[in-house]
């Protein structure tokens, strides 16, 4: 039940009070669809708004409503205040509509006493049905059963009638030839470009600022990393310029590993303190859980190790060029000083790799790089087990050592092949 109380102008505190009521009904909206308060009644809908604000005894000349920007101002002043020079309402009210409400389209109409407006949503906000193209879907439909009336017209034998005693051109023999040929064509492409890779591993890099690797550091530009010696040893790490055409020294190495293998050449930082180049921590082959960690020597290694994270791996005992990192008497430098002792003999640890990452392309094969002269390797008794544990693990079954039976195999299939439809084409023609 819904009280009633005479209005009246003077009664200031009454119309403080219809103030507090709407204010706290809009501050409540959108929370409630609808209000039982005897204030006013907000109706919404899919078409927009409607507040009914009461205003019994009121001459709808009196009512005033104004809107500016977002702001929508109702005010009621009755005949008799306006004909004076110190007009004053006696109701006044101003709110802040939302965003997604009409304003240009408000519509006030005053009917028995009640004020009606009226604000509709703003077409950007309101729902609309997206039509479906299916015609494609249709016609490949349709492109489908053709196909498959024609896969059945040649499974299903004839009847069996005289036929006529005509000899059928030998154009549908020379079909299945061509597509055979095409195949082993296509096959015999994609397995020489996917068994062109490099057996060093050669990868290309850009960086856009100095990085550091054991004993020097390079200034921004593209560079080549490739295995040095592939059939000799796998640690032992060429750098040159863009082209191959320039070597910038032979770094040493030993084994990591990664759960998963990458896509794409990659090589991976390491933190470095403020002012100091990015220093390269990891190189990784596309398609190879196994990887290889640079060597640092002792002195560079003590300034890297003040920036980073994780330890830098470096030499146990005193160093301070690339060629004293020759060595298996390998420990891990870590902030402070702390070192832990390695076994260079010991398989590597998998894990995924950190740092910032740079990721770079396979260099052609074509490039001719000679073989620099290797370094002497530590001795066999001192190495372990490197042969094996150097070997990076890769995610796919190895290649071959030839690609001539392969590609010799995959010729002698595609004639049978075509033999064969060539053999039935006839059979069918006659």
């Amino acid at each position: 039940m819904v009280s009633v109380n005479h209005w009246s102008p003077i009664d200031v505190s009454d119309s403080h009070r219809q103030d507090r009521v709407f204010n706290q009904f809009w501050n409540e909206l959108p929370a409630r669809t609808a209000s039982n308060s005897g204030a006013f009644q907000v109706h919404t809908g899919e078409e927009g708004w409607r507040i009914d604000v009461p205003l019994p005894g009121v001459d709808p000349d009196d009512v005033n409503v104004e809107v500016t920007g977002n702001t929508l101002h109702i005010c009621v002043v009755p005949s008799s205040e306006r004909d004076s020079n110190t007009s004053m309402s006696t109701y006044e009210q101003t709110l802040t509509v939302p965003q997604f409400l009409n304003l240009d389209k408000l519509s006030a109409a005053h009917r028995h006493g009640m004020l009606q407006l009226t604000l509709p949503l703003k077409e950007s906000v309101k729902p609309r049905r997206i039509e479906i193209d299916r015609s494609g879907k249709d016609r490949k439909q349709s492109l489908s059963r053709w196909d498959f009336r024609r896969l059945l017209s040649s499974l299903i034998p004839r009847a069996s009638y005289p036929r006529r005693q005509t000899r059928r051109p030998i154009m549908p023999s020379i079909r299945p030839t061509s597509l055979a040929g095409a195949v082993a064509l296509f096959i015999c492409l994609s397995a020489a470009q996917a068994l062109a890779q490099p057996s060093d591993k050669r990868t290309r890099f850009t960086f856009s600022g100095p990085v550091a690797l054991p004993g020097v550091t390079l200034p921004a530009g593209q560079y080549l990393f490739r295995i040095a010696d592939p059939t000799s040893s796998m640690r032992v790490i060429q750098v040159l310029n863009g082209d191959g055409t320039k070597p910038y020294g032979l770094f040493f190495a030993i084994p990591a590993e990664r759960p998963q293998a990458s896509a794409t050449p990659e090589v991976r930082f390491m933190e470095t303190a403020e002012g100091m180049p990015s220093a390269i921590r990891t190189w990784w082959y596309p398609g190879e859980r196994g990887g290889f960690e640079f060597i640092y020597p002792k002195e560079q290694a003590r300034r890297l190790a003040e920036g980073a994270r994780q330890p830098i791996l470096t030499t146990h005992a005193e160093t301070s060029t690339t060629a004293q990192t020759n060595t298996d008497d390998l420990s891990r430098l870590a902030i402070g000083g702390h070192e832990t002792q390695l076994d260079a003999s010991a398989a590597p640890i998998s894990a995924s790799p950190t740092g910032g990452a740079e990721e770079g392309q396979i260099a052609s094969s074509s490039l001719t790089i000679p073989t620099p002269a290797m370094p002497a390797l530590p001795p066999a008794s001192t190495r372990g087990s490197e042969t094996v544990a150097s070997q990076p693990r890769r995610s796919e079954l190895p290649r071959t050592a030839s690609e001539v039976p392969l590609v010799a195999g995959m010729g002698a299939l595609a004639l049978v092949s075509a033999a064969s439809m060539r053999l039935v084409g006839r059979m069918r023609s006659s």
